[in-house]
């Protein structure tokens, strides 16, 4: 069900966020069309009939616009959520680490209306941090997510455990390139963090880090990127870019 976000108990099998089927580095087929609209305002012409209340006896609604949307950011906003993209589908990451809250039923106040939705729903984008991992799962996330919610995304935080090498060329090169040509298209991203981590072959990646690390200097968004590295810095230095990079010790 596209542009929900729903996060599955601990007892249950987790529950789907998105449901766009895709293959790894494949074209996938444009979405179809939702037939009914979530968001307003709603179409002039539709093949179904759909309503929407003004809401006007709600004493939310009563509020002012700029109260309630501190309303909604408090709801829903200033959180992290640990997401996994695999197979073209969007999942709270699980196992939860220790000390972990998975976050359930964030949207059951959005869902209470449409009116409630519209006014909302991009905060569930812009006011909360999205932490990925698994490079082969974020190859097409400009496709699970909607447009307009894709615009939304202001703070991506990745990590990345290798626990091979990552030779140019390979079909694992070519997922990692299209990773960064998919990130670049997310125009409201304002803040990014990525750290790399390696289990093996420091030598191997300090003396290939130039052409590892090229895919990520044509990023110009966004405003902050903070690159971790997990091996010790190589002979010919960085490609030029815009990311701050911190070197670790190795895990």
């Amino acid at each position: 069900m596209p542009g929900y976000m729903c996060f599955p108990k601990r007892d249950r099998k987790p529950i789907v966020l998105y449901a766009r089927r895709v293959d790894i580095l494949s074209i996938p087929k444009p979405p179809k069309i939702r037939k009914r609209t979530l968001t307003l305002p709603l179409p002039a012409k539709s093949s179904r009939k759909q309503m929407t209340s003004d809401q006007a006896q709600s004493i939310l609604f009563k509020l002012p616009f700029e109260v309630r949307l501190v309303i909604w950011k408090f709801s829903i906003g200033g959180m992290t959520l640990r997401l996994t993209a695999q197979g073209g589908h969007l999942y709270q990451n699980t196992p939860y680490p220790p000390g972990w809250v998975p976050k359930y039923g964030m949207l059951s106040l959005l869902l209470a209306c449409r009116r409630s939705y519209s006014e909302a729903i991009d905060l569930l984008y812009s006011s909360n941090v999205l932490r990925f991992g698994l490079c082969r799962g974020l190859v097409h996330l400009d496709w699970i997510f909607l447009p307009q919610r894709l615009q939304k995304i202001s703070d991506i935080k990745i990590g990345w455990l290798f626990k091979r090498r990552l030779e140019v060329g390979s079909p694992m090169f070519k997922e990692w390139t299209s990773v960064w040509q998919g990130l670049i298209k997310f125009s409201g991203l304002r803040r990014l963090r990525v750290h790399l981590k390696i289990s093996h072959d420091t030598d191997y990646w300090s003396q290939n880090e130039v052409e590892i690390l090229e895919p990520l200097s044509h990023l110009t968004r966004p405003q902050v990127f903070e690159l971790t590295l997990s091996w010790p810095a190589g002979p010919r230095g960085l490609p030029v870019g815009i990311y701050q990079v911190k070197r670790v010790s190795r895990l």
